[in-house]
């Protein structure tokens, strides 16, 4: 009996911003947000593409990986995290391409840095109405935070 794995190509993941690129290499599972919705990618996806706004990406990566480690097998692979400020993702065949506006991985965020920042968009998004430019200004830093 053949696997469904086993006669498809594996999935490719390439991460890049305008600085680096973030991850490059083969992937299980692909999930995140973009600006229609949740989604999450498996071998086999169909061709897609759509911008993306402020979310987690999470991706299960498989077989080596962007340090050149060898990943874990499907039914555990390494986890890796990913903040994505904006962007776009394409899917075609079993490649995604997801280019951030910015994004860092999850172990590289300051945490004390991330908090300072939801405390001053908190602050300020308090004193504003909905519907005013400085609300939504507000409003997307605190979701960036």
């Amino acid at each position: 009996m053949t696997r469904f794995g086993d006669w498809r190509d594996a999935l490719k993941l390439r991460l890049i911003t305008p600085e680096r690129t973030l991850f490059d290499g083969d992937a299980e599972y692909v999930a995140g947000c973009s600006l229609g919705g949740s989604f999450e990618i498996l071998e086999g996806h169909g061709g897609w593409g759509s911008p993306l706004g402020i979310c987690r990406l999470t991706v299960r990566a498989g077989g080596p990986g962007p340090s050149g480690e060898e990943g874990e097998s499907a039914a555990g692979g390494a986890q890796r995290v990913f903040a994505v400020h904006g962007g776009l993702i394409e899917v075609q065949g079993n490649s995604i391409l997801v280019l951030g506006d910015i994004a860092e991985a999850a172990e590289e965020i300051d945490r004390a840095r991330a908090e300072r920042a939801l405390g001053r968009a908190k602050a300020a998004l308090a004193g504003l109405a909905p519907g005013k430019d400085e609300y939504e200004t507000a409003r997307r830093a605190m979701a960036r935070a």
